[in-house]
């Protein structure tokens, strides 16, 4: 679960709230397997290692990850909310392994009270 105090910066979420939420569930995230590269318009870029408890986030966008997401500024907001659609391509462009992104939501609901989501039609 996200700390309440949240600003809504990419670089935080990252490289503090995402590295607390692995440190809580570390068996839980080591299960896991894949890599997903996010990339936040004008915040910065991050790649997700599953089950890599060394460096579960790194700085940069991983070309070779199995997931690649693009989000603006407002869709990352929202896609944290869970509120996010997968259609809406002024917020968020999405490519490679879509199942990677719902695992990352799954790993972001801690007692199901909160989801990360997003929805895509084929």
């Amino acid at each position: 679960m996200l700390d309440t105090a949240f600003d809504g910066s990419a670089a935080r979420f990252f490289e503090h709230e995402l590295v607390r939420v692995v440190l809580q569930a570390p068996a839980r995230f080591a299960a896991l397997a894949g890599i997903l590269a996010i990339k936040v318009k004008d915040q910065g870029a991050w790649t997700v290692r599953f089950g890599d408890l060394d460096q579960p986030v790194v700085a940069g966008f991983d070309r070779c990850a199995g997931s690649k997401l693009w989000l603006m500024r407002d869709g990352f907001a929202r896609f944290l909310a869970g509120s996010l659609d997968g259609r809406d391509k002024k917020r968020v462009l999405a490519r490679g392994d879509l199942e990677l992104i719902a695992r990352f939501g799954r790993l972001l609901t801690i007692n199901n009270t909160s989801a990360v989501s997003i929805r895509f039609q084929r």
